[in-house]
């Protein structure tokens, strides 16, 4: 007796298609959907000829990314970024890919073999008093900013970081 064997056949999807209905499920907040934006728009920015799918991504993908991250160049100048804003980006990233791996568009995350590098922070440097109240007095400021300052101030006050 001869037995098939048919493989369960995997939908292939980009990037973006994964994030969209990763942002759905999710039901991701409007500045994380933005960081999302952001990031896929790099990924197109650095590879304008590829379309990125899911089951498709390597180590050495990852690893041109953060190089291209690190030293973009424009027309006008290079974009130069942190360790920290490059490791928000893979950690965006490998969260669609493990969403991929998930509902089964790709076979396995690339990541599984990439360590993200860790997020660095300096010694911090407190505001003093007067500075903060300074700080808090400044009115020329939009609406929106003024809103930040608020909770940079609100920050100040209660030692802890608000998101």
């Amino acid at each position: 007796m001869i037995v098939s064997r048919i493989k369960k056949q995997r939908h292939i999807k980009t990037l973006r298609e994964v994030y969209e209905e990763y942002r759905d499920a999710k039901n991701l907040d409007e500045s994380t959907k933005r960081q999302y934006e952001v990031l896929l728009s790099a990924l197109e920015r650095f590879d304008k000829k590829r379309i990125w799918y899911a089951d498709k991504v390597s180590v050495q993908d990852i690893d041109a990314f953060c190089t291209f991250l690190r030293y973009e160049k424009t027309k006008q100048k290079t974009i130069q970024r942190s360790q920290n804003t490059i490791t928000g980006k893979l950690k965006r990233w490998r969260a669609l890919q493990n969403f991929a791996v998930l509902r089964e568009y790709a076979p396995t995350s690339p990541f599984a073999h990439y360590t993200i590098p860790a997020e660095v922070y300096g010694t911090p440097i407190f505001l003093t008093i007067e500075e903060r109240d300074q700080l808090y007095a400044f009115d020329d400021l939009t609406p929106a900013l003024r809103v930040q300052r608020d909770i940079f101030v609100f920050q100040c006050h209660v030692g802890c970081r608000v998101s």
